[in-house]
């Protein structure tokens, strides 16, 4: 039996019905899925972004702060002080009488902690004087520490925090002394030349403590609120910047100790004292040892810890550098993590994904960042003042 052509053409249509359809409503799948995808890409690429260099503001001041710490002084005053030699006297510390002795005025200044030196003892011989300066670039950690029992390092040993007691001078422990009496009874360090390295050590320190003061400004200013954060966040994102507070929030859930003063101090001399050697114009004694009638108050910062004082180091306790540089949970990345909260698009389903639900344990979807500052290192502020903080991220 013959079949028409019009109802062979007939048989497509129910079919057909159901396809299109079908059809059409995974084309607009597929594009809402994508996006949805491109969103969450973008604001992770924000998070990723703003966490970066929020922490980045922590690796410039722990950078900065150790070379104050070690090598910023061990240069200043091992250049200028290091090679100029101190003639002695030959009846106490030379061996054979009529022999002529002298130190390094730097070796001096040294050993009575007034400033730090790297790696080995300092030269003691004006035949080796201490340039040019030790090389520490391939050292992964630099061993910068004072030196003489009466160091911040006291017998050469690492304490932190710094103990900047047994630096000051042991016949009258109220007050440092840059040029002790030992000093000028062995040495020949004439009255005029002790007042001007008295006034060049307050001069460096007083500098140095300046530099160190502006640092933590500007630390200060940049992450008390993290409007660096939020800022770079809006930047990539364009949205609202009240909507990284929460990201901000996670950072500061974690980074709240860094500038709480327990976590970081600024350690000072209060008062400092010198000697030199007077002559007295006569035979017997040609000479006489002689200091300021009183130690000298030296109050030119502000935030010492026990009061102000002459800057001497930054100090951060070792628990807030291992936050930044170690795992905060078992399992997880090294540093601090960020959560952060951000808005889905409209889609052509209307399934609100910003939804809030107790229930289900959700809310509006978030993006995660994890931000390790120094992770892997050396790494240090004190002891062993080591400039080598990098930044790492993990998404």
């Amino acid at each position: 039996m013959a079949i028409s052509v019009r109802s062979e053409k007939g048989q497509f249509v129910l079919p057909t019905i159901f396809i299109f359809p079908s059809f059409f409503l995974f084309v607009f799948l597929i594009y809402d899925t994508a996006k949805l995808s491109r969103e969450k890409i973008r604001h992770q690429f924000a998070v990723d972004s703003a966490a970066f260099v929020e922490m980045t503001n922590y690796s410039d001041f722990l950078n900065r702060s150790a070379y104050v710490n070690g090598a910023f002084p061990m240069r200043i005053f091992s250049e200028g002080f290091g090679d100029i030699p101190i003639p002695g006297d030959e009846k106490r510390t030379c061996s054979g009488k009529g022999q002529k002795c002298s130190k390094l005025l730097g070796e001096i200044l040294y050993n009575n902690g007034a400033f730090p030196y790297g790696n080995n003892a300092y030269p003691a011989s004006p035949t080796a004087p201490p340039n040019p300066l030790p090389s520490l670039d391939s050292e992964p950690l630099w061993m910068i520490r004072y030196g003489g029992f009466k160091g911040i390092h006291k017998n050469g040993s690492d304490t932190t925090p710094p103990n900047i007691a047994a630096s000051e001078y042991p016949m009258d422990s109220s007050h440092f002394a840059i040029i002790d009496q030992d000093d000028v009874h062995d040495w020949w360090i004439n009255w005029e030349d002790s007042q001007q390295i008295y006034t060049l050590y307050i001069q460096i320190w007083q500098l140095l403590g300046s530099v160190e003061e502006a640092q933590y400004s500007v630390l200060e200013r940049l992450v008390k609120g993290h409007n660096f954060y939020k800022k770079a966040y809006w930047l990539n994102t364009g949205d609202p910047v009240a909507d990284a507070q929460k990201g901000a929030d996670s950072f500061e859930a974690a980074s709240s100790g860094f500038l709480n003063p327990s976590g970081m101090k600024f350690y000072c001399h209060h008062k400092v004292h010198y000697y030199g050697n007077k002559l007295t114009g006569s035979m017997i004694p040609p000479w006489r040892e002689v200091g300021p009638e009183h130690p000298i108050s030296v109050d030119y910062m502000s935030k010492c810890e026990g009061g102000p004082g002459l800057f001497q180091m930054a100090w951060i306790k070792k628990s807030e550098l291992d936050k930044m540089r170690k795992p905060i949970l078992t399992g997880k990345y090294a540093g601090y993590p960020v959560e952060q909260p951000w808005t889905a698009p409209s889609n052509y389903f209307n399934y609100n994904f910003n939804g809030e639900s107790q229930e289900l344990n959700y809310g509006r979807p978030k993006v995660h960042a994890t931000v390790s500052c120094g992770e892997g290192s050396l790494a240090a502020v004190w002891p062993n003042p080591t400039p080598k903080f990098q930044v790492r991220l993990y998404p």
